[in-house]
């Protein structure tokens, strides 16, 4: 229609681009031509659409992401965040929105590092019994998590012996220094095992056991399981892999 045939507010915060796209700004202070003043309109049905494609081509992006991604582009009625929940509860190959965990940690007993490559959390992920890769039966993956850096190192392993343990702490050392401290729970296979424990004081490591449930880094080491988990199964559904292994 004619600029003159237009009701003036609408002029004032609307524009059509190419004909086809209708775009307002975020800031009304500012002109249309401003850096990062331009959205995009949607309606209901594109703002889905557009988010699934963000969502997915993201990397399975969560809910507060998607929201505030999707708002740094585009304008729609109601509630961004709602629609960023449809789409991020909604996808089937990811899921990894989970709800907050409202309970206050009480502070381990392990004091946090000043320094990558001071203490590591040390525990097993354990898998299903008919898990097998490339031929191999496998039952568990050694975590090694560095509590300052995060740094996940991970060893497919057949069992949860301390000779297996040992294997896997003796190749981790080959490719990098051993730490002061390795905290681990008390499981049989770990630091509370003499085997582990003498290797590990041999090579200047101090081992912590620790059976506290609500330790911070028991916490941290649990939530690195469930996350590995979450992840492979992700990668297999997505890039449509016959094995949870095949990254």
């Amino acid at each position: 229609a004619p600029d003159n045939s237009l009701k003036k507010q609408l002029i004032k915060k609307y524009r059509l681009l190419n004909d086809s796209i209708l775009v307002t700004r975020k800031d009304k202070s500012l002109p249309f031509d401003a850096p990062g003043n331009l959205r995009i309109v949607c309606d209901t049905k594109m703002t889905l659409i557009i988010m699934s494609f963000l969502h997915i081509m993201g990397g399975h992006y969560g809910i507060n992401t998607l929201a505030r991604l999707f708002s740094s582009m585009y304008r729609t009625e109601g509630s961004v965040v709602g629609f960023a929940k449809i789409v991020a509860l909604g996808c089937k190959a990811c899921r990894l929105h989970r709800p907050v965990f409202k309970k206050t940690v009480p502070l381990g007993r392990i004091p946090f590092p000043s320094e990558p490559g001071h203490t590591w959390h040390m525990d097993y992920v354990v898998w299903k019994q008919e898990t097998t890769h490339k031929g191999k039966k496998l039952a568990a993956a050694l975590n090694i998590v560095d509590l300052y850096s995060n740094l996940l190192i991970s060893h497919l392993t057949p069992d949860q012996s301390a000779e297996t343990t040992i294997k896997c702490l003796k190749a981790t050392f080959s490719t990098m220094p051993a730490p002061l401290k390795i905290v681990s729970d008390n499981g049989p296979g770990l630091c509370i095992n003499k085997k582990v424990a003498t290797f590990l004081k041999s090579k200047g490591v101090q081992n912590i056991t620790t059976i506290t449930p609500y330790n911070s880094q028991g916490n941290k080491s649990e939530r690195i399981h469930k996350i590995l988990r979450e992840t492979m199964r992700l990668v297999a559904e997505t890039f449509q892999r016959k094995s949870i292994f095949d990254m």
